[in-house]
């Protein structure tokens, strides 16, 4: 049986059990009484430590591991970019096959995979965003995927991934500057 990596893993704590944690150590964390033998007429509560701060020095300690089923440890993930949960491989693939399929240009010449990544003006993708996103909206509320040619969209799924591919190329350019 495979596991997922959600199953092989142990769960970090959550933001609240941090918080619990963070306040039951701050709370058990007593302050610096006052000298023996001198009554400040504070509480020891109110007492002040001699760096002048009410704050305890130090944050409880998070864990920083991972445990593993197998006892293997990892360092935690929580600020790590999981692309495993952010993406879906099935849109991927189905974005994938759209793109190759309109790597045929008109002329019968095949561009290479990564043409794109050339660089476009931005007008352009707008433009065609906006188009897609239009027929998206069309097709979302029930009107039929309308095709100029057979070049153009055919069908819901090749809307969106013309939408995507559009505004993925504005993105591609944005982040190049």
């Amino acid at each position: 049986m495979t596991l997922t990596w959600k199953e092989r893993v142990t769960p970090a704590p959550t933001w609240e059990e941090q918080i619990t944690t963070f306040l039951a150590a701050y709370t058990a964390t007593s302050l610096p009484a006052p000298a023996s033998g001198q009554d400040s007429g504070k509480s020891s509560t109110e007492t002040e430590p001699e760096s002048g701060s009410f704050i305890a020095s130090s944050p409880p300690a998070v864990p920083s591991a991972r445990t593993f089923a197998t006892g293997a440890t990892r360092d935690q993930n929580t600020t790590k970019l999981m692309y495993e949960g952010f993406f879906s491989p099935s849109v991927l693939k189905r974005r994938a096959q759209f793109m190759h399929k309109h790597r045929l240009q008109s002329d019968g010449l095949m561009r290479g995979p990564d043409n794109w990544q050339k660089g476009m003006d931005l007008e352009s993708y707008a433009d065609s965003a906006i188009r897609h996103l239009v027929e998206f909206w069309l097709a979302h509320r029930g009107h039929p995927v309308t095709p100029a040619s057979p070049r153009d969209p055919q069908d819901i799924q090749e809307v969106i991934c013309a939408a995507m591919f559009n505004l993925e190329g504005y993105l591609h350019e944005t982040l190049k500057k």
